[in-house]
Parts: structure tokens; C-alpha cells; sequence
């Protein structure tokens, strides 16, 4: 069955209306700086907290995300998500191959609001704690850095957790923010060097305006964007060259606008720079968000909003954020079990429900240029068949030329299984690849975990073809309604491979799993008669290689065989015949004219693939 929506899809993606434009000024805002933190690796580590059962602090409107709304008797759609997805049998057998699973936070505070950020050399999560933040620290071969350490330890300043962390790939820096424990306060942190287990820069700016709930911090230009729910929508823009060299710059600036109708909790999302190439200089900074025409009859359609920001750091007065643009979308239905409740994804053998967060656009928004078109990539969650089983609605947006951004391609993923998917996050990579991570639970056998999909530029518009594939399996429930608050999706900067941060119920107790993984690209076969992923008898030393790998096998019979170097992203950038024979074999392979970063070795005979990792680090 072909997905009979995808023309309609077509029709209403290239629908675009404009509401009347605002231009609004911003406001200065002091910002302290701290200076140089400790090196991490001179930071005492400390295990985490299991004293006491915490809930994170948040903005009171988390307790009442609706103001009494009464929901608009027109709003659309009536029934089931126009945009759901409906065809499942494209869907390609070994298309996601995990590389690796790291162990990720766990701490005894709900929700976890775990994060992820990677850079060429660095893995980096944080996540709250009962006490402070905390933050963990791998090399790009799993190995663990630094295992667990507070962020209160880092800047000396105490902190209420939120937090949230971004990789700057042309300034080659990693920034992160957390809530701070002296009120309407923001601290942001920025890595020394390209190396997080260094120094940082420690920095904290006022907010005002109300509780800076759910921050969230994106890199653009000459400028590091901070989001928060507060009274009222608000950005933070901060001077990246200065915080990046640590000086001691006087103001950030802060801009706000108006409130959606009803919505308590609201939160516009910063859209962030990621890939190779940079928008052009004078590109504006980019926010969105995400409206529901079920909100009030003010809203005539279900639409995303999006705001642009142009800052000058030499005279404020000049700086401007204008918008809204709307981009029409299919309708969605972010009303799950009710407004006003937070109760709505069932879990297996309890009556204890999960928060959906139905009306924000999930995590941060992804940015990618490529030659002919640029592109951001985002998703929410809604109720996909109309009866309230939560599904997750992604978008991908472009812009050519000198045109206006438009909604290229949308799709609700939920298939027709009864299980709920919610908390999501999307990235994309240079081969238009779209890696989509989120929870899953339902009534029966799924307890809270992770999960992935994804497609590929190939794929019929609206599709995600991946086979969904387990991030963390869930195996107990978790006791209260709050649940992560958000997920991490992001794609290496090295080779185009994704890492996704997910929350999950090993126990009955929350932890977090990091999960590296690789969608195989538009070409190249997905199907074999058997495949044996990371045969332990093939063995490739050492990890990582650096001139010369060593390739060594136990097998069962004679047989003939083709070994393979295979990259990230599918392609065989090695490959010469091998002769298994009935025993051990081995044979060393110079890797020198590879490039840095992740590999599969393979041995591909007629009947098997028999694989293992290689990370390559001159």
C-alpha cells in the first residue's frame, strides 16, 4: 500500500502565509564572567547522588500548561493525523547498524533532562542529579574520560540542573547551559579549547522576566542563542568571539515576544548551525516554534512560526528580531488524553501515565547548508490516530536561492502497533540522511525506552524507511509522570554517523544510553543471507589503529571471501580477496591513507558478513 496522503502533503507544504511582521529591539541584560574553571581532569570526581528522590525545578506553568483553554470546536484535524504515515513495507532490513552503546547518567531526580553534544574527538552528556548537574566525558572509541563529575564543581556556582549542551563546528567549541540556584539566572559555560576535559569559561547573565524554565542553546554566526520558557517567549543572544577567548564582556541581549493564546508553558526553539558549511555572514539567527489552531480562535490554521535575529555586538541598538513567518503544515492534534494534564503515555501493568509534552517543538532545531538548498530539520508530538496514541510529527524545511523557507516534506511516524512514541529529537547529515530517535511505551509489553528510525534523500517523501531499532530496552516502569523532558540527536562531525542520548527504564529506576549508529545510504545493498554483526571470533587490534590493524579469525571451513574496509556512511574504502581457511587466520592491513574516525572491517563471503569496529586515529 502506497502512502495516499503524500499529495496532499505536497499541497499544503507549499503553502505559506504571512502574518504581520514585528520587529522588535532587544533589551541589554548584565553578564557576569567567572573566569577560567579548573581543568576537569584536575576535578575531583564524585558518584552520583542516591540520598534522596528529587523532582527537577521547574516554571510553575509546567504544573498548568494550558490557561483554561477551551479548545476551538473547528480545529483541525477531525480524527486521524493527516500526515501519518501509512506505508511500512519499504522499510529496509539492517538499514540502522549500531556502532556502539555507551552507558549513559542515571541519578536518583526526575526528569532527567539528558543531553548530548559531539565533536571530533569527544563525546560529551550531562543530565541532573539530586545535587547539581551532572556531566560524563568519552573519547570516540567508548572509552570513558571522565566518568562523573558536577557541574557546581566546574564553576563554583550552585546550579538547579536543565541542562543543555551544543558543539560549534567552525569555532570547534563545546558550550553548554544550566539553571542556576540563585534565581532568575542563566550560567553558561564555554569549553577553553577544542578538548571539554580542559578548562571553561564561566559565565551567568539575570533573565528576568519570570523563571528561565527548559533553556536551550544553539550556535549560529557570532552568536550563541539561549531559548527559555519564562513569562513570555524568550531568547538570550550571547557574544561568541569574547566567551570564546574568555573576556570579560559587560551585556548579553534578550528579546521577547508575545505568548501563544492559553499555553502556560510555551517555548520557543533556537535553530543551530551543524555541517561544514556555514551560512553566509550576514544570515540571520533562526527560532521557531510550533502552533496548534486548537489553542484558540485566534489561530486560524496549525502552522510553524518562524522568527529571525540579527544581532550587532558593536551597537545594540541595531539589533532586531522579525517575524513571524508562518509555514503552513497539515493539521496536527496536540491534545493527547485532555488539556491540562500531563498524564496521557500508558506504561504495562500500571495505572501511572507519562507527560507527552505535545506543545513545543522538541530539543533544539538542526541546521545544514548544502550546495543548492539549506535545510532545518525539527519534529513534536501528537496524537497521530486521533483516539490519543501519541506519534511523532517531523518536518524537514528548505530554502533555495534567494526563496522563502517552506515545509519541503512532513510525516507522523506511529506504526499501527498500539505502542506511544514521544520525546523526540532529529538531525540530518550531508547525505540528506534523517536520523529521528525518540521513547516508546505502551499498555502491554513495551516499558519506557529508546528508539530509532530514519530514511534517506532516496526515500518517498514523508517516509521513514529505517526499521525501527531499540536504543535502550525498557524493562520496568517509571513510579511519576515526568519522563526525560527532552532526548539528544546529533550527527558526527567527522563522518556523518548519528549519536543519540535517550532516558529508559532498566529498573525501576531511570537511566540514560548513548547509542552510536550509522542509516545505510540511498545504493548500497541492505540484505544478505545472514549476517553475524560483531562476530566475537573476528578480531581487529588495536583500537584505535593508528598505521597498521591487525585482522584475525577463527572460522569453521574454507571458504573465499572479500575483506572490506567499510566507513560511516556505507562506503568500501578498502577492499582486497581473502582466502579464509578452516582454523585461524590473520593478516595486517596498513590504514594509513585513512582519515580519522569510524570504520567497519568485514569479511563478506557468499553466505555471511562477519563484522567488527575500527576506529582510525593518526
Amino acid at each position: 500500500m502506497k502512502n495516499i496522503f503524500l499529495p496532499l502533503i505536497i499541497i499544503f507544504s507549499s503553502i505559506i502565509t504571512n502574518a504581520q511582521t514585528i520587529t522588535l529591539h532587544s533589551e541589554l541584560v548584565p553578564l557576569e564572567f567567572y573566569g577560567e574553571s579548573k581543568p576537569l581532569t584536575e576535578i575531583q570526581q564524585k558518584p552520583v547522588d542516591w540520598s534522596g528522590k528529587r523532582m527537577e525545578h521547574d516554571n510553575p506553568s509546567l504544573e498548568h500548561p494550558h490557561r483554561n483553554v477551551k479548545p476551538n470546536p473547528n480545529a483541525l484535524p477531525k480524527g486521524e493525523d493527516p500526515a501519518l504515515q501509512k506505508d511500512y513495507s519499504g522499510t529496509r532490513d539492517l538499514s540502522i547498524t549500531i556502532i556502539d552503546t555507551l552507558d549513559g547518567l542515571s541519578a536518583n531526580v526526575d526528569p532527567s533532562d539528558n543531553c548530548l553534544a559531539v565533536g571530533p574527538n569527544h563525546v560529551v552528556q550531562m543530565a541532573n542529579n539530586t545535587n547539581s548537574t551532572l556531566m560524563r566525558i568519552w573519547d570516540k572509541s567508548g572509552n570513558v574520560l571522565i566518568s562523573s563529575i558536577l557541574v557546581e564543581d566546574i564553576t563554583n556556582l550552585g546550579d538547579f540542573g536543565d541542562p543543555n549542551i551544543v558543539y560549534d563546528p567552525i569555532e570547534d567549541r563545546f558550550a553548554f547551559l544550566v539553571l542556576s540556584s540563585s534565581g532568575s539566572k542563566l550560567i553558561t559555560c564555554i569549553s577553553k579549547t577544542a578538548d571539554p576535559t580542559g578548562a571553561w569559561w564561566v559565565y551567568s547573565y539575570t533573565t528576568s522576566g519570570g523563571f528561565p524554565d527548559y533553556p536551550k542553546i544553539a550556535s549560529w554566526g557570532n552568536s550563541y542563542f539561549v531559548t527559555t520558557n519564562s513569562n513570555s517567549p524568550t531568547v538570550f543572544a550571547l557574544n561568541k568571539s569574547a566567551m570564546n577567548s574568555g573576556q570579560a564582556m559587560g551585556t548579553a541581549q534578550k528579546f521577547t515576544f508575545s505568548n501563544l493564546p492559553t499555553l502556560g508553558f510555551e517555548s520557543a526553539s533556537p535553530v543551530t548551525f551543524t555541517g561544514t558549511i556555514a551560512p553566509d555572514a550576514d544570515a540571520p539567527a533562526i527560532i521557531m516554534r510550533v502552533t496548534d489552531d486548537a489553542w484558540g480562535a485566534s489561530i486560524d490554521s496549525d502552522r510553524l512560526e518562524l522568527y529571525e535575529i540579527a544581532v550587532d555586538w558593536v551597537d545594540a541598538s541595531n539589533s532586531t528580531l522579525t517575524g513571524p513567518q508562518y509555514m503552513g503544515i497539515l493539521p496536527y492534534n496536540s491534545n493527547l488524553c485532555g488539556f491540562n494534564t500531563l498524564s496521557c503515555i500508558p506504561q504495562p501493568n500500571t495505572t501511572k501515565k507519562l507527560d507527552p509534552l505535545s506543545n513545543i517543538l522538541m530539543d533544539k532545531m538542526q541546521y545544514r547548508r548544502f550546495d543548492d538548498h539549506e535545510t532545518i530539520v525539527c519534529t513534536h508530538i501528537c496524537n497521530a490516530d486521533g483516539e490519543g496514541v501519541a506519534g511523532v510529527r517531523w518536518y524537514e524545511v528548505r530554502k533555495s536561492g534567494g526563496g522563502e523557507w517552506h515545509v519541503y516534506q512532513q510525516g507522523t511516524y506511529a506504526p499501527p502497533d498500539g505502542e506511544y512514541r514521544w520525546m523526540s529529537s532529529i538531525s540530518i547529515n550531508a547525505d540528506n540522511t534523517i536520523a529521528l530517535g525518540y521513547n516508546i511505551s505502551g499498555n502491554d509489553e513495551i516499558y519506557p525506552s529508546g528508539m530509532l528510525t530514519g530514511r534517506n534523500s532516496c526515500d518517498e517523501k514523508g517516509i521513514m524507511s529505517a526499521d525501527e531499532t531499540f536504543a535502550g530496552i525498557g524493562k520496568d516502569n517509571q513510579s511519576v509522570n515526568r519522563y526525560g523532558d527532552y532526548n539528544g540527536m546529533v550527527c558526527d562531525p567527522v563522518d556523518g554517523s548519528f549519536w543519540f542520548t535517550v532516558q529508559y527504564n532498566p529498573t525501576s529506576s531511570w537511566d540514560t544510553r548513548v547509542t552510536h549508529f550509522t542509516i545505510t545510504p540511498c545504493g548500497v545493498p541492505t540484505t544478505i543471507e545472514n549476517v553475524e554483526s560483531f562476530n566475537s571470533n573476528l578480531q581487529v587490534v588495536p583500537v584505535p589503529a593508528k598505521d597498521l590493524v591487525e585482522i584475525s579469525l577463527t572460522y569453521n571451513a574454507n571458504e573465499n571471501a572479500a575483506l572490506q574496509i567499510v566507513d560511516a556512511a556505507g562506503k568500501i574504502v578498502f577492499e582486497t580477496p581473502f582466502a579464509i581457511a578452516k582454523g585461524e587466520n590473520k593478516t595486517t592491513v596498513d590504514i594509513h591513507a585513512l582519515a580519522n574516525g569510524f570504520y567497519f572491517v568485514q569479511l563478506k563471503t557468499n553466505h555471511n558478513i562477519l563484522k567488527q569496529k575500527l576506529v582510525v586515529q593518526h
